[in-house]
């Protein structure tokens, strides 16, 4: 990537050469850590799509890296057909950049947003907190996982691509544990 940022290859053992898109912060040197966000785009999409459509507009918001991997095949699922790949690309990030540890988010949207459940619920110490948008958690056999991670869920009231009730559901038990959760149904959203 040039100085604000770009697709990225590295090459994942037994995966092959897999590419993620990073935007750097505005002003990144390695003199100091920096935040990150790893954003998990919607079936068919991938990472520079993902990017343009989630975080362009509001980048100058956003004082971090930014890392949206491209899983391949467009509509492959993030778990576990990803797995490797998301933690090499994170191996990848923090070899390679001034990447503060405590400072890592999740974020994901539909496919994504699965993804960013199973990730949040598997792996819960790699990030300080999670964002799912019109996804559905998988497992709520995880949900304890998740006690020390701040969750907001965000779903439309009229999807109908994935329903909203898996999120309520598990927001509704993730509240009953006393974890920091927030969740937003949007009126009238659709997928």
């Amino acid at each position: 990537p040039d100085a604000t940022g770009g697709r990225r290859e590295i090459e994942v053992p037994g995966l092959g050469k897999r590419e993620y898109y990073l935007a750097l912060p505005a002003g990144y040197g390695p003199d100091r850590s920096w935040p990150l966000a790893v954003s998990l785009h919607g079936a068919g999409g991938n990472g520079p799509d993902e990017f343009t459509w989630c975080w362009s507009k509001w980048r100058a918001q956003w004082s971090g890296f930014v890392a949206c991997p491209s899983g391949i095949p467009a509509g492959a699922q993030w778990f576990p057909q990803q797995r490797d790949f998301v933690m090499a690309m994170l191996a990848d990030l923090k070899r390679n950049f001034s990447i503060d540890d405590n400072r890592v988010a999740l974020h994901g949207f539909s496919n994504g947003g699965n993804g960013a459940w199973y990730y949040g619920c598997s792996f819960p110490s790699l990030w300080c907190g999670m964002i799912t948008r019109s996804g559905a958690p998988q497992n709520v056999a995880f949900m304890t996982n998740l006690m020390n991670l701040p969750c907001t869920i965000v779903h439309g009231n009229q999807d109908a691509v994935i329903s909203g009730r898996a999120d309520r559901q598990a927001a509704a038990l993730l509240q009953q544990l006393g974890g920091a959760v927030v969740y937003k149904e949007m009126p009238g959203g659709h997928h």
